[in-house]
């Protein structure tokens, strides 16, 4: 029920007359490779199955823009939980996904073929196997209600030398010498002045590492509006730094925030943020993800019996 009353109030937002300069941008982070849900006291997980339902009840979209920071995959590769994944994606229409670790973990190999399914981006992420050429050569710009808006993808470095990434030896044996990455101030100048340039209205990056780093980032790089985090799966309800605004939906892809963008009478961008926390146990399933996972299952139980 609370959905329905949240989904009547974007759309009456959204269709309202005058409200031209309105859109809403709904953002997710670090699925965890969690298509189902898990009861787990200790990682509470909804599931993309909900996510997908919730997402799926919104008819017009045409002033939604769906964005996701970046490890949507699991921990481990698994190609055929990927490929369900990833079709739920391409069907929820996101226009932008990060490059995370769990997707460079999957098969550095296997990223230009995930890109023909979905949006990835990463712009500071090259393949050496593909001549040092970048995942992605500039930022995307998609057009929603009056609005030019510029996304960037950004993959911290640091992040391979996270200590429980470290000790625990999650770093594939020669992941780091398959890549060639720019360091993220020297990425971000480049693509917020090619966003300048287009004349970008809104500039949102999806930054995939630590806050503390984008932090200083937004501080050295002006002419960033948004900052969608992923990684450490800390919740950012909002946080001003300088004209930028950072947010993070926390942990195992449970929330999907909801940011309204619009204009205050003198022209200046406006931004009211808030989170929808889905539960396993109440709400409703896709009926198309839940027929996903259920195959997946089959199929997971079939490949144990042949062993």
């Amino acid at each position: 029920m609370k959905y329905f009353i949240t989904l009547i109030f974007i759309l009456a937002m959204l269709s309202g007359c005058g409200e031209a300069s309105r859109i809403m941008l709904y953002y997710s982070a670090s699925l965890w490779g969690n298509l189902d849900g898990c009861t787990c006291k200790s990682r509470p997980r909804a599931g993309l199955v909900k996510r997908a339902w919730f997402l799926n009840q919104i008819g017009d979209k045409s002033k939604i823009l769906l964005v996701d920071g970046g490890d949507i995959l699991f921990e481990t590769r698994d190609d055929l939980l990927a490929s369900y994944i990833l079709d739920v994606y391409r069907d929820l229409n996101y226009a932008a996904v990060g490059v995370g670790f769990n997707e460079l973990v999957n098969g550095t190999g296997n990223l230009a073929k995930y890109r023909e399914i979905i949006p990835y981006i990463s712009n500071n992420i090259a393949l050496r196997a593909q001549d040092n050429r970048p995942f992605s050569d500039q930022p995307l710009m998609v057009h929603k209600g009056k609005y030019d808006i510029g996304i960037f993808s950004l993959f911290d470095p640091g992040v391979f030398d996270y200590p429980p990434l470290v000790h625990l030896k999650r770093i594939p044996a020669g992941l780091k010498d398959q890549l060639s990455i720019t360091p993220v101030d020297e990425a971000a100048r480049s693509c917020v002045e090619n966003l300048d340039n287009r004349k970008a209205d809104l500039v949102i990056l999806l930054y995939f590492g630590f806050h503390d780093t984008v932090a200083k980032l937004v501080q050295d790089v002006p002419g960033i509006d948004i900052v969608i985090l992923a990684f450490e799966q800390n919740l950012i309800r909002s946080e001003k730094i300088g004209d930028t605004y950072i947010y993070s939906p926390g942990e195992e892809g449970n929330r999907l925030g909801m940011l309204e963008i619009s204009e205050t009478e003198e022209g200046n961008m406006m931004f009211e943020n808030s989170f929808i926390l889905f539960s396993y146990f109440k709400d409703t399933d896709d009926p198309k993800v839940r027929s996903m996972i259920l195959d997946y299952e089959a199929k997971m139980r079939g490949n144990i019996q042949q062993k």
